[in-house]
């Protein structure tokens, strides 16, 4: 069934092997199949295998606090959306920046960095999945404020920049090493304030706020693996 074209058909055998104790041996043994259909079937076997393990290890390890705000973002991507790997979304991150990674040395270099990618922050409620998810959100440069937040974050990262995500009156922003508000929206101001109104937000609070706009948006959309993924995701979370 593994060569059969129907990928219909082939779906049934992957589904199956998924559940074979002796998968890892299965996946060794017929990756590297003289025949090319088979060999691209194996290694849809191999990416589901690694996807449903992900899946598993997701809601443990942020429990744990074993991810930054990065690291999670990038797990619900490659989590959702099979054509990314962690890899990718790495390596496009430093593209954003021309591969210029020199230290930002203050918060005005740093804003001005941010501002110039021209990011289109959108808060609007509706059903694009995408711009909840880090590989659209920095091919389109545009995406809801927590992603927008959480790559601006990781670029100051890579540039030894360190911010923290958090919300001032409900608007989403990164507060920096010097206490200095950096507003994610290209026409904000950046303002020292009072850190009473600065309300830092966990990994943990990130990911339950994502996936639960993802959630939404797959129901209004009608993407139902995303609708059964994402439910599942939050009821480990919360569980």
């Amino acid at each position: 069934m593994l060569e059969d074209e129907d990928d219909a058909n082939a779906s049934i055998a992957l589904r199956e092997l998924l559940n074979a104790p002796d998968l890892d041996s299965i996946i060794a043994e017929h990756q590297d199949s003289s025949n090319p259909m088979v060999r691209r079937r194996i290694h849809q076997l191999a990416s589901m295998k690694n996807r449903r393990e992900l899946m598993e290890e997701f809601p443990k390890k942020l429990k744990d606090g074993g991810y930054s705000n990065w690291e999670a973002m990038a797990a619900v991507n490659v989590i959702l959306d099979p054509r990314t790997s962690f890899q990718q979304l790495d390596d496009m991150l430093p593209e954003l920046l021309n591969n210029d990674l020199t230290p930002i040395c203050s918060t005005k270099e740093f804003c001005d960095t941010i501002r110039e990618l021209d990011f289109v922050v959108d808060e609007t409620s509706d059903n694009f999945i995408v711009k909840y998810l880090l590989g659209d959100t920095m091919t389109n440069l545009n995406g809801d404020p927590l992603l927008v937040a959480v790559v601006c974050q990781q670029l100051g990262f890579l540039c030894k920049w360190k911010t923290t995500l958090g919300r001032i009156d409900g608007t989403v922003c990164l507060l920096d090493k010097r206490n200095n508000i950096c507003s994610v929206h290209p026409d904000d101001p950046n303002l020292r304030l009072n850190l009473l109104h600065f309300k830092p937000i966990s990994v943990r609070e990130l990911a339950i706020e994502v996936i639960g706009k993802i959630h939404s948006a797959a129901c209004i959309d009608m993407v139902t693996s995303v609708f059964v993924d994402t439910r599942a995701l939050l009821e480990a979370i919360l569980a």
